[in-house]
């Protein structure tokens, strides 16, 4: 991955046999009012409560790849949808769809806030027949203030938190097992 994420971008056209994690380039043009709004990870920007941008992005031979175009502000929510160029030319790294997992709440289709980007889920919604992946654009293609631009150099920061959750949850235990024991202790003391 951090090989394809330091060469330069290669043309989608050219592109065979594994696709993801690839850095691509290709041309088209967004579709309007097609938006979706990915509740604000924030593994790709350090700003909070927030949504990245979603938007389908058709290629000059007619395919049809979602893009992330950038992160912005809740409070932007309602005017968001105005601000995408609409041909040109964009640089990303083609990321594989997700599925819903059992503890993420479910996509809420009805006020566009989604909690997984699951590519089915989204072509149905949409009408659109997507792609398998989608894209992380590169760079700050958006020209625009309120829509913060995405550093693909933040896939390789892929957090591992599991080390401080065992550490805590050991620690957890150790004091239960002591609340245990003194709480039997005190009991046969009463006794």
């Amino acid at each position: 991955m951090k090989n394809n994420l330091n060469n330069p971008p290669i043309d989608i056209k050219t592109l065979s046999g594994n696709k993801l994690y690839a850095k691509i380039r290709v041309n088209g043009h967004f579709l309007a009012g097609k938006n979706v709004h990915l509740y604000g990870r924030r593994s790709m920007s350090t700003e909070k409560d927030g949504y990245y941008l979603v938007t389908p992005f058709q290629t000059d031979d007619n395919k049809i790849i979602l893009v992330v175009l950038g992160w912005f502000a809740g409070r932007h929510k309602k005017n968001i949808d105005n601000i995408i160029d609409n041909s040109m030319e964009i640089t990303g790294v083609i990321l594989p769809g997700e599925k819903t997992k059992l503890f993420v709440l479910d996509n809420d289709v009805k006020n566009n806030v989604w909690f997984t980007l699951d590519l089915t889920q989204a072509s149905d919604v949409l009408g659109l027949k997507l792609e398998d992946f989608y894209l992380v654009m590169e760079g700050n293609n958006n020209r625009s203030d309120i829509l913060k631009s995405l550093s693909i150099e933040n896939l390789l920061n892929v957090r591992n938190d599991h080390l401080e959750y065992a550490i805590t949850w050991f620690a957890l235990a150790i004091s239960l097992a002591v609340i245990f024991v003194i709480y039997n202790l005190s009991k046969k003391e009463i006794k």
